[in-house]
């Protein structure tokens, strides 16, 4: 989802509690107004499309789904409520420290469509159920990155190649607990941009941070040696900069 004029409002400051602004929007590259924008919006849009709210209630209760969670998320995916109105009348706690921010991605300049996304990985609140809002999300489960990927192999699902490298590094990891502490100690990851070394037919491969043949900083260097990645036959592969055949290093 995109970023909202409501999701930078300088109001729901007083709605957020144990964040640090400055330090988040550091870690992020942006200023404070764009940080508070990013996190809101990744709050915002899971809420509206996986019907989970990264909030509590101002006396330190926890929320659960009933109907009228569901008619809040309604009205804020039409546009008839915004954050600061949802937090505000229904005495909320936005918990954007839960969100840990460890990646992004930008379309490569050849695509026609280009995204310019933050990825973040959070958990999930206990006491919610999650939900398909049927518009921008139409079918749900809960898959380990690995079976998301092996669902990917067999040609049951699709995967971007942001996608599936989020899911191969996710899957490094043996709990989402781990995850989360690991990639939050982690040193702000740079934008990728996808640079593309070769396009031929089905045959593509990118170059990004870290290969020496990507246009960025090469000083810098992935936690799983993964520079590259490779298109044939339909599927996307990783791979280091040593090479460009996956069989090689799958």
């Amino acid at each position: 989802g995109r970023v909202d004029e409501g999701d930078r409002s300088e109001e729901l400051d007083e709605y957020i509690r144990n964040f640090d602004l400055a330090k988040a929007a550091r870690r992020l590259g942006v200023e404070e107004d764009r940080a508070r924008g990013l996190y809101c919006a990744a709050l915002r849009e899971t809420f509206e499309e996986a019907g989970l709210l990264l909030a509590r209630r101002s006396d330190g209760g926890a929320l659960s789904s009933d109907d009228r969670f569901e008619s809040l998320r309604q009205a804020m995916a039409k546009g008839e409520l915004t954050m600061v109105e949802l937090v505000r009348e229904q005495n909320l706690v936005l918990d954007l420290g839960r969100l840990t921010y460890f990646a992004h991605w930008i379309t490569p300049d050849f695509e026609p469509r280009r995204y310019d996304t933050r990825f973040f990985v959070a958990g999930a609140p206990r006491d919610q159920q999650h939900s398909h809002d049927e518009k921008e999300t139409t079918h749900s489960a809960w898959w380990t990155p690995e079976e998301a990927i092996d669902r990917y192999r067999s040609g049951k699902i699709l995967l971007a190649p942001p996608t599936l490298r989020i899911l191969e590094e996710l899957g490094r990891f043996s709990s989402p607990g781990e995850a989360i502490r690991e990639l939050g100690d982690r040193p702000a990851p740079p934008a990728i941009m996808p640079h593309p070394v070769e396009i031929d037919g089905d045959r593509v491969v990118l170059a990004m941070p870290g290969d020496p043949e990507y246009p960025g900083p090469r000083e810098f260097e992935p936690h799983d040696g993964v520079t590259r990645m490779v298109r044939r036959d339909g599927q996307w592969f990783s791979v280091g900069r040593q090479s460009v055949d996956p069989a090689k290093d799958l």
